[in-house]
């Protein structure tokens, strides 16, 4: 019987930044799930009338990990942009004065994200 994951493994690029932290990425290897992943990418290259060009890498990654992973996989240019996004929710009265943009997103994605 094949195990479904396998040990985790350091993000790549993380190895040496200090940032990140220790966050692990965790292939997926059970042949059902990859199966059903498979058909999803079918879909959606049917469903955009686009082909597979390649086979999409998938991985696991805890739950405790996604905001240093996000954070490590963010840009500078990134981070310009939700500084701007949360000023201009700020504006609107979308957000409140007190209330961080960037960590209402960390919330978003820990507490919603299943998969990106």
């Amino acid at each position: 019987m094949e195990e479904a994951y396998a040990e985790p493994t350091p993000a790549a690029g993380t190895e040496d930044d200090s940032s990140a932290g220790d966050v692990y990425l965790i292939p997926l290897l059970d042949v059902a799930d990859r199966s059903v992943l498979a058909e999803l990418g079918a879909g959606v290259a049917a469903a955009r009338g686009l082909e597979l060009i390649e086979e999409v890498p998938v991985f696991l990654i805890r739950r405790e990990d996604l905001p240093a992973y996000l954070e490590a996989e963010t840009s500078e240019a990134d981070r310009e942009a939700r500084r701007s996004e949360g000023l201009i929710f700020r504006l609107l009265g979308v957000i409140g004065e007190d209330d961080s943009y960037g960590a209402l997103l960390d919330g978003i994605f820990r507490g919603l994200v299943l998969g990106f």
